[in-house]
């Protein structure tokens, strides 16, 4: 029986599969990055949605991309952005807050702005070695460890933990989150952000990025809430990210492929959305607030 990620429940809907064949040839097609031994000789992949959460997963869940992944991906400008919308609120959040761990901080861009506001002890952790590497270089106070072996070793130390745009590429949320509650003591803050399948992101389920083995898990609102039903948190605030600037290429080509489903003509779409709808985003930001953009930010608080 497939059960959900969150409650080990077995109410669930099939949303949608995929040829692996496909999903190889798409991968090395567009990113020149052979997945074959990611997926470990699987046929297919499902997509899930749990009936309760409303979180959406990918069978199997045992398809967390590698280090070697990763560090294949962080070739591209893009992969690690250094100035993410979620930076900022959490920064204002933490205020407070004297000791702080980042888990998947990357090569530290948070960590690196956070400490020109905190005078803190703050702390970074991510499994990629490069990304790790390059932090290092820059005396960040990171290193490459597991989660796991820090819960062993400082149970409920943390006044802050931060996790952003890591939830969605685990298999074991659920596990994740436990550990989490572990480290952080009593009133201390679980600052999460994640993909947005509420929003224009709903019509890119099957972009190479949103599943395995990148993305395993889709997020909204709901299934955000949901967290607060299983762990000793409370959600304090949750915000919508309008539509990024370095988002309008992703968004544009997300409503095209929408549109041209509907039946509409790929050459007439084509020419409206980038000849008059792309300049118009990328020149006025009031626009772009008008849209749901990609990423859900939420600052919980651990039961006292």
């Amino acid at each position: 029986m497939i059960k959900s990620p969150l409650n080990n429940y077995g109410h669930v809907k099939k949303i949608a599969s995929f040829e692996v064949n496909e999903l190889i040839e798409a991968w090395q097609k567009k990113y020149a990055i052979n997945i074959t031994q990611e997926i470990k000789s699987q046929d297919e992949l499902i997509l899930y949605e749990c009936q309760d959460s409303k979180i959406r997963f990918f069978e199997p869940l045992n398809l967390t991309g590698s280090g070697e992944f990763y560090e294949q991906l962080q070739k591209f400008h893009w992969y690690y952005v250094p100035k993410k919308w979620e930076y900022g609120i959490a920064i204002k959040d933490l205020t407070n807050c004297q000791s702080i761990l980042e888990v998947g901080c990357g090569e530290g861009a948070f960590i690196e702005q956070l400490q020109k506001y905190h005078n803190a002890d703050i702390q970074g952790v991510d499994l990629n070695p490069k990304a790790v590497k390059i932090a290092q270089k820059k005396q960040l106070p990171v290193v490459q460890q597991d989660i796991k072996e820090i819960a062993q070793e400082k149970v409920e130390y943390f006044d802050a933990i931060c996790a952003f745009q890591v939830l969605e590429h685990l298999g074991q949320p659920q596990e994740f989150l436990s550990l989490t509650m572990n480290l952080l003591r009593p009133g201390g803050l679980l600052l999460i952000s994640v993909p947005n399948c509420d929003s224009f992101m709903r019509d890119a389920q099957d972009d190479l990025l949103n599943m395995p083995p990148h993305h395993l898990t889709h997020w909204n609102t709901e299934s955000l809430f949901y967290l607060t039903k299983i762990f000793p948190i409370q959600m304090k605030h949750v915000n919508k990210e309008p539509l990024a600037l370095y988002h309008v290429d992703f968004y544009i080509d997300v409503l095209l492929k929408r549109l041209q489903r509907k039946g509409f003509s790929k050459r007439l779409t084509t020419q409206i959305l980038h000849r008059l709808l792309k300049p118009l985003l990328q020149t006025f930001s009031s626009l772009r607030h008008l849209i749901v953009g990609h990423t859900l930010y939420v600052c919980y608080q651990k039961h006292e």
